[in-house]
């Protein structure tokens, strides 16, 4: 892998690309640094010297490698020195993305720590949260950063865990308070879950601790998050241990021993267990499960609308998916829990596998790709009532050519829909395919009707017997871990897409600005939202708001109702219409969509 490092430089100790160049480089990775600034050493010492490096400066050597763009795999950056770089890294990383699609950007947002408190200028913040984290693929803050970018108090997991996917779903947070002075906690946060370590707290201040686990996250990147977080702890652990035992100056002030102990990179001496988190309890999900419970995660495939999302809520129980006669009305991986007494199954409803025509088609595929790196059992469904078709042969390649080794599950869908023959028509067609494409000829085949609730408990005992032995991932009262700005944003956007045609659909996109507990004089609580609907084209607005702007009236009459049922209060809803040009083929307009 070509790892693109562009951070600070000391002469001093290991910190910024002094401190992240050769981990990466330890682990097997090809990195070209380009430096921010050359300190003598780091900004928390008593003092320093050595220049911030002009954002012209950096642009040209930037440019003078753009040679080698296409061949970039990942852009990890870091301390910004000035406000001005900005700019530079995010016009580097887009022309690095226009020549390699496949590139990502990972942002450690260096403002400061719990300790000092912040040692960048003012300004840097409002930066990082404005201009960068919204085009970063990944972000490696700590906590206390993530509490500054989010202005909440994180005083639980819970609470950090949202504020990191409040800004991007992808995370790895360090120096969690885990609530207990003996201990400190880190977060490794994906779309499917976050996975949670402890280690020991070793006293003392660490300088470039940070540092080395962004260059870590960056440089085990395709490692699973649990493998990727448990190799992160362990050498973060030994290292600290390692540099309060090596270090020749004062402890406040320890360096990292990363030559002298760079076997602890590779291999570390420590072990740790990260578990996905699931509420306070959350080690009791490993002890709670009888012998022979079964648990995973279930991937559900196929062409757009062959019923994936409403086969979701029906087997959950609870509309947590979004439907709508449009294609590609599905954007995000969601995650639907499913408790049994013998199992727990975690449906993972995907955006539809589809031949893209924009830059979001394309992302939204390769978010299907990315979502069955984690699944144990694939579901492939096809609509009773449709002919299986070139699309659906295209499909299952794919999935095969991404999880080759991977149980597939035939699923018919819509049996409401078609006749008795046309039913078993279908499930030999489709048996025959899957038998065809997977050399089994055991696999299963199961016709369901979502709406009619026909089937759904054969299609579950099929999906629990291909799971593998395990324990409870989630809570028994949990239905699905999308946090509560997604879930409204989602249903803001079905009530917008009720009777549009053509290419509108896919233009529209909403985004949660703010939500605001509300009580009056009589203490009646309510919640306020202030919402931001976006299109591509100005002669949008016109057909979204209606003839006296009544169908937005109704968009935000529908959408209350159904709010309110999911929050439980009163709710105000403020929605407002925004056009950004074009947004589904920007890079830096989807960033800002999350996408």
């Amino acid at each position: 892998m070509n790892i693109l490092s562009i951070q600070s430089a000391v002469s001093f100790g290991h910190v910024g690309n002094s401190g992240a160049v050769f981990p990466m480089q330890r682990l097997g990775h090809e990195v070209w640094p380009v430096h921010t600034v050359n300190f003598s050493n780091h900004t928390e010492y008593p003092s320093w010297r050595g220049p911030k490096i002009a954002p012209e400066d950096v642009a040209d050597v930037l440019g003078g490698m753009s040679f080698a763009y296409p061949e970039v795999d990942v852009v990890v950056t870091g301390y910004l020195g000035s406000s001005s770089l900005a700019s530079v890294m995010v016009d580097a990383v887009e022309k690095i993305k226009q020549a390699n699609p496949d590139a990502e950007w990972v942002c450690d947002p260096v403002i400061g720590n719990a300790k000092v408190g912040s040692f960048v200028d003012d300004d840097i913040p409002d930066i990082f949260k404005d201009e960068i984290i919204p085009l970063a693929d990944a972000i490696c803050p700590n906590q206390w950063e993530l509490a500054l970018l989010t202005g909440r108090e994180l005083n639980t997991i819970e609470e950090t865990i949202d504020a990191a996917r409040s800004l991007k779903s992808r995370a790895l947070i360090t120096s969690v308070d885990t609530g207990d002075p003996d201990t400190i906690g880190m977060l490794d946060i994906s779309e499917d879950f976050a996975w949670y370590v402890e280690t020991p707290r070793v006293g003392g201040n660490v300088v470039g601790a940070g540092d080395l686990a962004a260059a870590m996250y960056t440089a085990l990147i395709d490692d699973t998050p649990k493998d990727r977080l448990e190799h992160i702890a362990a050498t973060l652990y030994g290292m600290v241990v390692a540099a309060q035992e090596t270090t020749r100056l004062d402890n406040s002030f320890a360096g990292l021993p990363l030559v002298e102990r760079q076997d602890l990179i590779v291999e570390p001496e420590a072990s740790f267990v990260a578990v996905p988190y699931a509420g306070m309890d959350y080690l009791s999900q490993f002890t709670d499960t009888p012998e022979g419970f079964r648990s995973g995660f279930v991937s559900f495939v196929g062409r757009p609308n062959t019923g994936k999302s409403t086969l979701t809520n029906a087997l959950v129980g609870e509309k947590i998916a979004i439907m709508a006669d449009q294609p590609e009305t599905t954007r995000h991986p969601i995650r639907g829990i499913v408790n049994r007494e013998d199992a727990q199954i975690v449906v993972v409803d995907t955006p539809g596998l589809h031949r893209p025509r924009t830059l979001l088609g394309e992302r939204l595929n390769e978010v299907v790709k990315d979502t069955f790196a984690d699944v144990d059992v694939i579901g492939l469904t096809i609509p009773a009532n449709e002919k299986i078709g070139p699309g659906d042969r295209w499909i299952l390649d794919a999935v095969q050519k991404t999880k080759p080794n991977t149980p597939i599950v035939g699923i018919v869908t819509k049996l409401d829909r078609a006749g008795k023959d046309q039913v078993g028509d279908q499930l030999i067609r489709l048996h025959e395919l899957l038998v065809e494409a997977t050399g089994n000829e055991n696999v299963d085949v199961v016709p369901v009707s979502a709406t009619e609730n026909v089937q759904l408990d054969v299609l579950l005992d099929v999906l629990a017997k291909n799971l593998p032995e395990g324990p409870r991932f989630y809570p028994e009262d949990h239905v699905t871990d999308e946090d509560m700005e997604t879930r409204i944003a989602e249903l803001i956007r079905e009530e917008a897409l009720r009777g549009l045609r053509d290419e509108l659909p896919h233009s529209v996109a909403v985004q949660i600005d703010e939500m605001l507990p509300e009580t009056d004089d009589r203490g009646n609580t309510r919640t306020k939202i202030y919402a931001v609907l976006y299109l591509e084209r100005p002669g949008q607005k016109a057909i979204i708001e209606g003839r006296d702007g009544r169908r937005l009236s109704g968009i935000v009459q529908r959408s209350r109702k159904q709010i309110m049922e999911l929050v439980g209060q009163n709710v105000y809803l403020d929605l407002r219409i925004k056009v950004l040009k074009n947004w589904q083929s920007d890079p830096k307009h989807l960033g800002r969509l999350g996408f």
